[in-house]
């Protein structure tokens, strides 16, 4: 999300902000300890990497806050192209906290045989910490490797795009339902179905 700001001496600035997985890429520069822009290298790379880690470990919802100055002929395109470049001044923690019922709301639907699902936008770390305060996941719960030989759990959590790919997206009925769409390959969605208890980067 971007906004454009004009500042007393008519100049254009874009402020956007994001999440940092997903802008950071977008950025060339970073705002110093002396407030100086810098080239982002691999230790400013590290470093927002760490932040991010603790921010999602402390259920935090992290955003990345950018800036770029920008041309008055620049606007005469989409402004998502405008979108790169840019400088990163901070990433930031925005705690949204759970209401108090709902762990025992959870507890309750569990005891009556009932599934509960979460499905958030939230990235990874921070959808699993979420999921852990509400008693979704056990407190416990460690997320198994990418490289694991162990297939038990492994659909547990789970994030938008690779549900999408295991199940190989969606595909246009036949005949009466010609105009329906349905899941592609239904029996690994059977699959994962039986094991999912969050899907974070989840997009409508």
């Amino acid at each position: 999300m971007s906004t454009i700001f004009q500042r007393n001496d008519k100049s254009l600035v874009m402020f956007t902000k994001g999440a940092p997985d997903f802008l950071l890429s977008l950025c060339g520069h970073y705002i110093s300890e002396t407030g100086e822009p810098q080239p982002i290298d691999e230790y400013f790379t590290s470093t927002m990497q760490a932040v991010i880690d603790k921010f999602a470990a402390d259920s935090l919802r992290t955003l990345l806050l950018c800036y770029k100055h920008i041309d008055p002929s620049d606007l005469k395109g989409n402004l998502d192209d405008l979108e790169h470049k840019l400088t990163a001044i901070a990433v930031v923690g925005i705690k949204d906290p759970l209401r108090p019922e709902i762990p025992e709301a959870v507890r309750l639907c569990k005891r009556a045989g009932i599934i509960v699902r979460m499905v958030t936008g939230d990235n990874m770390d921070t959808a699993i910490a979420i999921a852990k305060e509400a008693e979704i996941l056990p407190s416990n719960y460690v997320k198994p490797a990418a490289d694991s030989d162990n297939d038990r759990g492994k659909y547990i959590v789970l994030d938008g795009k690779t549900f999408r790919t295991l199940v190989e997206g969606l595909t246009k009925g036949e005949g009466e339902d010609k105009d329906k769409e349905f899941v592609k390959n239904l029996e690994m969605f059977k699959t994962i179905a039986k094991e999912l208890r969050v899907l974070a980067r989840s997009s409508p």
